[in-house]
């Protein structure tokens, strides 16, 4: 970034309220524009082909990708753009994952407008940025797995927890999704994100980890 140059800036949120509240805050820092602001992540791969911001601000979810989707198109789209992720999602598997896709800075979206601002500029001078509460987390989440803490150091909704169980009997998605009464689908995104909270790439991989770790229950039924 030069020296006094304006830094143009985008976001992306899936949430009007907040996307209001980032574009008017960044605005009133001197020397940040926003150029643009979206809901969803095809409309940010489609204006990356003519526009060229300084800095992305995106959530981990939007209403048609996720982060860890999105962020490799984006790259490939703009492989040169800083991207600041800006979420409340703090759980530190996932924030690890996202941020190895190539993302500059992740911040909570508690973040204090001054912090924010920090985060950005940092990021488009070519830093990584991540707020003390990540850190703090991440720090945490690395201290329980060094003792090999149990269950707990591992945030999981009820539903997960109720898959979780299911995947431990080695049930198929279909078998879940007809035992929960769900579709198919959104057994398959549940699958998904626990993979990412364990930090695992299969199935066999979460039920090693997560009967270590306490999280299936091995009484038998």
């Amino acid at each position: 970034m030069k020296n006094n140059a304006l830094l143009k800036l985008m976001i992306a949120d899936d949430h009007p309220m907040v996307l209001e509240g980032l574009e008017k805050m960044l605005n009133a820092v001197p020397g940040f524009s926003v150029m643009e602001t979206f809901l969803d992540g095809r409309s940010v791969l489609d204006a990356l082909k003519s526009v060229h911001p300084d800095v992305l601000l995106l959530d981990v979810q939007l209403s048609d990708f996720t982060a860890e989707e999105l962020v490799p198109l984006i790259l490939k789209a703009a492989p040169q753009l800083p991207i600041l992720i800006v979420s409340s999602v703090d759980q530190p598997t996932r924030v690890r994952q996202i941020m190895r896709l190539g993302c500059r800075g992740y911040v909570l979206k508690n973040t204090g407008a001054e912090e924010l601002a920090k985060a950005v500029s940092r990021v488009a001078c070519g830093e990584l940025y991540m707020n003390a509460a990540l850190q703090e987390q991440l720090m945490h989440d690395m201290l329980l797995f060094k003792s090999g803490q149990p269950a707990g150091s591992i945030r999981l909704t009820r539903r997960e927890k109720e898959i979780l169980q299911l995947v431990g009997r080695s049930m198929t998605s279909r078998q879940i999704a007809e035992a929960l009464s769900i579709s198919i689908h959104t057994v398959e995104n549940h699958r998904k994100h626990l993979f990412q909270k364990f930090d695992v790439p299969n199935v066999a991989g979460l039920i090693r980890k997560a009967l270590h770790m306490g999280y299936i229950d091995t009484k038998p039924r």
